[in-house]
């Protein structure tokens, strides 16, 4: 056997007894390693512990001396293997209480966590929606946007949306510890709407400008610009159909509620897509940050516009970049 994995054996397993197991039979005897490992004397039929053992995470239960059976072991939903007796007492694995675990089971949709995605899913009704968690015991004088987590209890009041009132630490695994303000919306989710033809133009609107991203995979970025693009009044946002975040929980909070407002169109083939814009008559206008591009303020609007931006690390692709027929930058 290798001298550095010897060496790794022994330091993983703490044999209390080195001298009664070998090395080569370490592999074969795991059993005997197991008991050995946490301060057990190997050779007692009996597995009394020795005055060496003290308790710790992972050690074994106390075994019972007639079969070798877990007695007073307090973990949950993990097994240990005892694999002499072939019996397998339970120790734990996961620090949820059953409760935490049903709640979470619960959970039909997604968990949309935040006040504002949530008190817009619920105006928006653009979801169907389950159930509205509120965390009980919260302080509204102490809250700055008070009155948005009223208007959500209320909204859900109105659409007959069941409330039920959780502790923080059920709210904090529903959405993985991220900031749920007090509220998380069982509802399920949003999906693209696919867009295989130039968009009509509409007559109200001469010169629509339309937001395409090409493989935006951080979801924080695809938030904060349709929130953007929100804000600015576009006339829509259309994004490749793979290699791009999902319409997920952490989107509609990045874009403060925006998503549940706006559809979001996906083109299976955007460099194709955007050459069928090309030819009806849109501008294909792309983003980058190179110096002999066209600054933005300089350009104007005077027929149908596609706004591209790329990747965050890549930037526009290849095969993306020949389809526009400008480049602009953000001026100094």
């Amino acid at each position: 056997s290798r001298p550095g994995r010897d060496r790794t054996m022994w330091s993983r397993f703490r044999l209390a007894a080195p001298s009664r197991v070998s090395l080569r039979d370490a592999g074969k005897r795991c059993s005997t390693v197991r008991k050995v490992t946490c301060g057990w004397d190997d050779g007692s039929e009996e597995r009394v512990p020795t005055k060496r053992s003290r308790p710790g995470r992972h050690e074994p239960p106390e075994w019972n001396r007639r079969n070798g059976s877990s007695t007073n072991w307090k973990g949950k939903n993990k097994r240990y293997d005892d694999r002499d007796s072939g019996h397998r007492s339970q120790y734990r694995t996961s620090d949820e209480t059953p409760s935490q675990r049903n709640l979470r089971e619960n959970i039909r949709g997604e968990a949309l966590y935040g006040i504002a995605p949530v008190c817009a899913a619920l105006q928006a009704d653009r979801r169907e929606v389950h159930t509205l968690y509120v965390q009980e015991g919260s302080d509204l004088k102490q809250k700055k946007d008070a009155g948005a987590y009223i208007a959500a209890i209320q909204s859900a009041k109105k659409v007959g949306c069941p409330i039920e009132n959780v502790s923080k630490h059920e709210l904090n695994l529903l959405c993985n510890y991220r900031p749920h303000q007090g509220l998380i919306l069982d509802a399920d989710p949003l999906d693209f709407i696919h867009l295989s033809e130039p968009p009509p133009v509409d007559d109200s609107q001469k010169t629509p400008v339309w937001v395409v991203l090409d493989e935006v995979a951080d979801p924080q970025n695809f938030g904060a610009i349709i929130r953007s693009a929100f804000f600015l009044g576009t006339a829509g946002i259309i994004t490749c159909a793979r290699n791009s975040a999902p319409l997920s929980p952490t989107v509609s909070k990045a874009s403060a509620g925006a998503l549940e407002w706006v559809d979001v169109h996906s083109a299976k083939n955007l460099p194709k897509f955007l050459e069928h814009c090309r030819n009806d008559g849109w501008a294909i206008v792309g983003a980058a940050a190179e110096n002999a591009t066209m600054v933005a303020s300089q350009m104007h609007l005077q027929q149908p516009t596609m706004l591209v931006f790329g990747n965050e690390g890549a930037g526009l692709r290849t095969n993306v970049r020949t389809r526009c027929t400008e480049i602009v930058r953000i001026g100094e």
